[in-house]
Parts: C-alpha cells; structure tokens; sequence
C-alpha cells in the first residue's frame, strides 16, 4: 500500500489522538524562521530535518498547546518520524538536546500509529516538558530573589537611619530596575506556572498533602492562585492601557509606554516577591511527581485539563474576592519600603 500524503496521515492521526489535536501542512525550510529552528531532539527527528530540509511536513498541535512535527522517513517508504517542537519560551536550544524526547517511527496506519503516539510518545513527551517546565520556574524564583538581594545590597546607603530615602532619584531609580528584573521572571511564571500548578494539584495524593515529604510545599501552595491572579490582571491592564495610545504621536507614545512600563513593574513587585517562595515550593513539589504523568497513557492528561479548570475557577473566585489589591507606586519620596 502506498505511503499517504504526511498531510493526510496527520489529519487521520490527530482525530484519534487525547486531548482534541489538529494537523497543518508544514514545509521545512532552514532559510525561514518557524518549525525547522524548533525541532526538540537529538536523534531521529534532528538527523531527518537536517539531512532533507526542505521536505514536506505536519505540525500537529494540542488543545493544550502541545506541538509535534510529522514527516515522511526519508530511506523508508512505508514509515513516518514522529517527534517533538520546542515548548515555547523554554528550550533555547532545542536541537541537540539530551533531555528532549526522542523522536519515534510509525507506520502508515493511521489507528495504529494514533495508539503508539498515544501510549509511547505523548506520556515521554508530557515528562519533558514538565521538566523543563519547573526547571524554567526554578530560575525565574531564582532571577526574582537574585533582583531584590542586589538592590538590598546597595539600598541601605541611600537611607538615613530612619529608612527615609536621602538620594531620592537614586533610590527610585533602584527600585525602578529592581521591579524591572523581577517583572521578567513574573512573565515566566504566567506563561508555566498555571500549568505546572495544575498538574502538581491533579498528581498529588491525599497521603502527599497529609505526611509526605512535599506535604508542606503542597500547603504552601494555597495563595499562589492568587499572586498568579493579581499578575495577570495588572499585565492585562497595561496591555489595554497601551492600547490606548495608538493614536498618539509618537513622541509622547514613548514617553506614556516608558511610565506605564514602570508602573506596571511596580505594582507586580509584591506579587514577583511572593512568587518567588511560594515558585520554589511549587518546584519541590513538581520535581517528585513527575515519574507519575503519563501513566496511564490519557488518564494524566485527562486529570490535568480538569485540574487546570479547578485552578482557573479558584482563580477566578479569588480575583472576585479581592478585585482592588492596591497597587505600588514607584517610590520617590516615599518611606523606604521592601
């Protein structure tokens, strides 16, 4: 039997897979940006895209953001490469990677094939990205606390005794770059954290949150919902008040997207603070349970999607129960705060 078309192959594939996948035609081309610089692995998937860059592929992507790449095998005619692209804002160097999730061949039935993805790739597949998914986490906790031991470091002498600011503009332009550093590791947490909480909440046990040895981490997850919350609304404000000023000229559009920038990076500090404890206790609390995705093949993705329709009903409810969490204005001659 001849081999299908990869885009009619993928198309049959995607509607037996979990989760509600959906297949696009895709050529490789090394000289465009896209698929081709995304490939995740270091075998198969990478030697294929390499060797034949210009051969024609599918892009199969999840309802939850899942993405991997279909293509023929270029010696074989009856089989196709089923391998992985690159989680966005995680894998900076996909290509190559030892802890990608190597690529797998399959052949041309669509059901059969649908089974193995399903039962030997996705759940390899889901354990990678978890990983480097809290491994993103732990950096942005990391990057957070490293943006407020530096400008503890050198804010003290900016202050009399009484902690009131003695070089104002200095001491606002600390705490400017201060909330400025912090701010990227917040987008890093809106981006991975609802995720990785979502399924830390769908693996955890009862006997996890009683005794075990993340019980307290698990505890003190409680008010991440809400950090995660109040970040989001203030990114979604500053976005809309951006949005505003299109019109302007374009002078004083720079200017407005320079404070609003500010502003918003320092209303976020408090949230970015507070991420950074409760993020490593979410990392401490993902990293044991990861050998615990995938298994059963559909089960994990099933309790996650539900998992994360909790966490955004819990987000929800908490934001309802708090709308007017007051914002931080840039310090000028304020009291010295941290």
């Amino acid at each position: 039997m001849p081999r299908p078309s990869v885009y009619s192959f993928a198309v049959q594939v995607a509607s037996r897979l979990p989760d509600s996948w959906t297949a696009v035609a895709h050529r490789l081309d090394p000289s465009q940006p896209g698929p081709f610089h995304e490939v995740w692995d270091d075998q198969m998937l990478e030697w294929a895209t390499s060797e034949h860059c210009r051969s024609k592929a599918a892009i199969l992507t999840s309802r939850s953001d899942d993405c991997l790449l279909v293509m023929a095998h270029p010696q074989r005619d009856t089989d196709f490469i089923v391998g992985a692209l690159a989680p966005a804002r995680l894998v900076k160097n996909p290509v190559g990677d030892a802890n990608a999730p190597r690529a797998i061949l399959v052949g041309a039935e669509p059901v059969r094939a649908a089974t193995e993805i399903a039962r030997r790739y996705l759940p390899r597949y889901q354990q990678a990205v978890w990983q480097v998914r809290i491994q993103a986490l732990a950096a942005a906790a990391d990057g957070i606390r490293q943006a407020s031991d530096r400008w503890d470091a050198v804010s003290d002498s900016l202050c009399d005794e009484d902690g009131w600011p003695i070089d104002e503009e200095n001491y606002a332009d600390g705490n400017v770059a201060r909330d400025a550093a912090a701010w990227e590791h917040v987008e890093t947490f809106l981006a991975h954290g609802p995720a990785v909480l979502a399924g830390v909440r769908a693996a955890a046990t009862g006997a996890d949150y009683a005794d075990g040895p993340i019980s307290s981490d698990l505890r003190r997850l409680h008010g991440i919902d809400t950090d995660l919350t109040r970040a989001a609304e203030i990114r979604r404000e500053w976005q809309e008040a951006i949005a505003l000023v299109t019109s302007s000229t374009h002078g004083s559009r720079d200017i407005y997207e320079v404070q609003t920038r500010e502003l918003r990076n320092a209303e976020g500090w408090h949230h970015a603070d507070e991420l950074a404890g409760s993020g490593k206790a979410l990392v401490r609390a993902a990293e044991p349970l990861t050998g615990r995705l995938g298994i059963p093949p559909g089960a994990p993705e099933r309790r996650i999607q539900a998992a994360l329709q909790r966490s955004a009903m819990g987000l929800r409810s908490a934001s309802a129960a708090d709308p007017a969490a007051p914002g931080t204005s840039i310090p000028g001659a304020a009291r010295r705060s941290r």
